[in-house]
């Protein structure tokens, strides 16, 4: 077996009570060092209800009601980032009251000699339940959907086959997307310290997810 693994997918996702989008401005973003003036880039979005700032190395938006960090670029050290500029910007506001977050990493797998259909079939078909037997044809895919409690978070692991434009010089292949998602709603008397506690424990959900990756 010549299994290809590729973690292409990073982010992470908070949710509060509100957040006030009109204080993610450029001029707060620079003067709390929290970026460059000469890394935002153009695109970048600051008007009211939402603020996305785009640089080389992350994207950043905010709306009331939630955060998203994200890298720009797969090759990116996401964990440096996270350290560089989202948790420094957590630091600041935590007198706001968060309600959730969601730590978030795609694997994409493929295999250079079986196609999905073969590969998915291997893993994922369960033989004695006469659902799966129901959708076992010439056609057929199969994925699974997975949960367990995980460092103070739950672990929700969706695994199915998708199309994936590898880059513009090839043609559309088929992969099997293993999505992981870390969740864990904070406590409201202590919001700010656990998020931020979670934050750092980033690293070991990265672990996680490859580690499970590397069981097929």
């Amino acid at each position: 077996m010549a299994l290809e693994k590729e973690l292409k997918l990073q982010s992470i996702v908070i949710l509060a009570q509100s957040f006030n989008t009109s204080v993610f401005n450029r001029h707060w973003l620079v003067k709390n060092n929290f970026v460059e003036e000469s890394e935002i880039q153009q695109n970048s979005i600051f008007v009211p209800g939402i603020s996305q700032i785009v640089t080389r190395k992350y994207n950043l938006l905010v709306v009331p009601e939630q955060l998203q960090f994200n890298v720009g670029f797969d090759s990116i050290n996401f964990g440096v980032e996270i350290q560089n500029t989202l948790l420094p910007i957590i630091q600041k506001l935590q007198e706001i009251p968060y309600r959730a977050i969601g730590i978030n990493l795609s694997w994409f797998i493929k295999d250079t000699e079986k196609d999905i259909k073969t590969l998915s079939k291997e893993h994922f078909f369960i033989e004695k339940s006469t659902l799966f037997q129901n959708f076992d044809t010439n056609n057929s895919r199969f994925g699974t959907y997975l949960s367990k409690d995980f460092n103070n978070t739950r672990l929700k692991l969706d695994i199915k086959p998708v199309n994936m434009l590898d880059d513009l010089s090839r043609p559309v292949s088929e992969h099997i997307l293993c999505s992981f998602n870390f969740h864990l709603d904070l406590k409201p008397d202590n919001s700010a310290e656990e998020l931020i506690e979670t934050i750092n424990k980033w690293g070991t959900f990265k672990e996680e997810s490859q580690r499970i990756v590397n069981l097929l």
